[in-house]
């Protein structure tokens, strides 16, 4: 699960469980397209971990930046000439609470991802009922540090679960899943337009997918 297509089409990063060389519970595998087949799978050295649960996030346009999932958090592994360094917590961003979801935009400068520890739009269900609890952040780099998480806001997040962002390379179209917006099944695929390009808050009404893409039952992940 959790695949990821670099930016050139040409290698794609996935999540492997119980397979052949699988180093512990959950990790991250990569395959290079050759022609028009895909080479087999083959594990990624340096980051997966014997004890820990890894899947991939997101890779920047230049292949050497890496977001993963480890355990609850959002980490960091950058690829120099000896290969992939040992991942690290990404700063500012992690909470006591579940935090993932994350993708880089294209110029490097911030990071769009899903969390259930920071402050969350609109009224949200009792604590029993953890899937509602998710909203949408943004993180930016700025002088060298990455900023406390801002909320994309209420014409992005609901009082429910928001979810899977996934901003295009333009910078400006944003896609995400939602249980907030109505639509045909539990989470649907919602598609928004930033107004502002000096602004993370400021976006169009969410347009729904439609019956081509959305289904009755929970869709998600981009």
């Amino acid at each position: 699960f959790s695949p990821i297509l670099s930016a050139d089409e040409k290698t794609l990063f996935f999540c492997g469980k119980m397979r052949e060389d699988n180093l512990g519970g959950e990790d991250i595998f990569f395959s290079e397209k050759v022609n028009d087949s895909w080479s087999a799978p083959v594990l990624l050295k340096g980051i997966n971990t014997i004890t820990g649960n890894e899947a991939p996030e997101a890779i920047s346009v230049d292949k050497t930046t890496m977001l993963l999932f480890y355990n609850g958090d959002i980490f960091i592994s950058r690829k120099n000439k000896n290969g992939w360094d040992t991942p690290k917590a990404f700063p500012t961003i992690n909470t006591k609470g579940w935090d993932g979801d994350a993708m880089l935009t294209a110029d490097g400068k911030a990071i769009i991802f899903a969390s259930e520890g920071w402050d969350k739009k609109g009224i949200h269900s009792t604590a029993n009922e953890r899937k509602d609890l998710f909203d949408i952040y943004i993180s930016t780099l700025e002088n060298g540090k990455w900023t406390k998480p801002q909320n994309l806001g209420l014409n992005i997040n609901t009082a429910f679960c928001d979810r899977y962002p996934f901003l295009h390379y333009d910078m400006k179209t944003l896609y995400f899943s939602s249980e907030g917006r109505g639509g045909l099944g539990g989470s649907d695929l919602f598609m928004s337009k930033r107004l502002n390009d000096t602004s993370w808050t400021e976006w169009s009404e969410p347009i729904n997918l439609g019956k081509l893409i959305n289904t009755s039952g929970d869709d998600s992940g981009y």
